[in-house]
């Protein structure tokens, strides 16, 4: 749960990369025109989660905090503005995606008393809204297990592309904010196998646990994804480390050990000069094409290895399913003494 307090603007950009023979990745960018969607200040807007229908290409579906919905139907032309609402409450951390069949949902926190900060039941869920018309309407929500007095936050979904199940993983706070040692955070995991309508009893994935004061401390960060066979990858940081767990049933059952795909110094918390907070948490994703890289997992992240004056972008590859990694490659190729942060990241499954 992160609120920045800048002015911020969301526009839409092309950009792709392509693998390289010799150095492991060669990044290629293009720009195509932006188009501003919205600007404020405060509460938003700032963390933007973005889909394409894959039904029609042309309806785009953003979301930013802590309740805004974005929707194009001329490939990102032009955008209709709505605030999101539900029974539930809708408190930040937006996650939009598409399903196969067209259907799009957006997950955030929850605040149902509508008393953030000032509720027990504040943060106890993780809300997912569906909208069966491309965006112009939304359902009132399903939610995760509620889990009061604990709190449920940072959430990221992705989508089953052989059956439609929606996989959830978050971080649960014990007591968000809370320095004592004996309150811990862990990741969670939830799935849905009838698009959204109930969800699975919360499976701890993370086996080692976090402090509660959203720091590099935090076990925080899960991002999951589908592998080619349906195996669900997730990684997420944790004490200066990218942790990997995965599941080949489903998310029925994960590994006894998590798997540290790369050290992360300085971990995912630090500074960005005019910014309240930033974050190097990774991404996951995996190559479900036809190509050669057929099978490959990418982790991408940030980190300050270089100094609190140089953060610098990274990405790793595994070939046998996360069993082992390539060792960190650095993206961005600038001067040292610049920041490249708040990085995504995304595979063309075509090619």
């Amino acid at each position: 749960m992160r609120v920045a307090l800048l002015i911020i603007s969301i526009s839409f950009l092309s950009c792709y990369s392509k693998r390289s023979n010799t150095s492991g990745f060669e990044l290629q960018t293009e720009t195509i025109k932006a188009v501003l969607i919205d600007k404020g200040m405060f509460v938003g807007p700032c963390e933007p989660s973005i889909s394409i229908n894959p039904m029609d290409p042309d309806n785009i579906v953003a979301g930013a905090i802590l309740d805004r919905v974005y929707v194009s139907h001329d490939a990102g032309q032009n955008w209709t503005k709505e605030r999101l609402v539900s029974p539930y409450g809708v408190y930040g951390d937006p996650v939009v995606r598409f399903d196969y069949e067209g259907n799009v949902y957006y997950s955030h926190l929850s605040n149902p008393n509508d008393k953030a900060f000032r509720d027990t039941a504040f943060l106890d869920r993780i809300v997912i809204q569906k909208s069966e018309d491309r965006g112009k309407s939304w359902n009132d929500g399903s939610y995760t297990l509620p889990r009061s007095p604990k709190d449920q936050d940072k959430q990221w979904m992705c989508v089953d592309p052989a059956d439609n199940s929606l996989y959830l993983t978050w971080t649960e706070f014990d007591l968000y904010g809370s320095d004592s040692p004996d309150d811990r955070s862990r990741i969670l995991f939830s799935k849905s196998i009838d698009q959204g309508t109930s969800w699975s009893f919360p499976f701890v994935l993370s086996e080692k646990e976090g402090n509660c004061l959203d720091d590099d401390q935090t076990t925080e960060g899960a991002v999951p994804c589908v592998g080619p066979a349906g195996q669900i990858y997730v990684s997420w940081s944790y004490d200066e480390k990218i942790y990997f767990d995965k599941s080949y049933d489903k998310g029925e059952s994960w590994m006894d050990n998590d798997i540290i795909i790369a050290e992360q110094p300085g971990g995912w918390a630090y500074s960005i000069p005019g910014l309240m907070r930033c974050n190097g948490m990774p991404i996951t994703r995996a190559d479900r094409s036809n190509s050669d890289y057929r099978g490959n997992i990418y982790v991408n992240w940030t980190d300050q290895r270089n100094g609190s004056n140089d953060t610098d972008v990274w990405i790793a590859r595994s070939s046998d399913e996360g069993e082992s990694w390539s060792e960190a490659v650095r993206v961005n190729t600038d001067a040292l003494d610049r920041h490249q942060f708040l990085t995504w990241m995304d595979v063309d499954q075509t090619t």
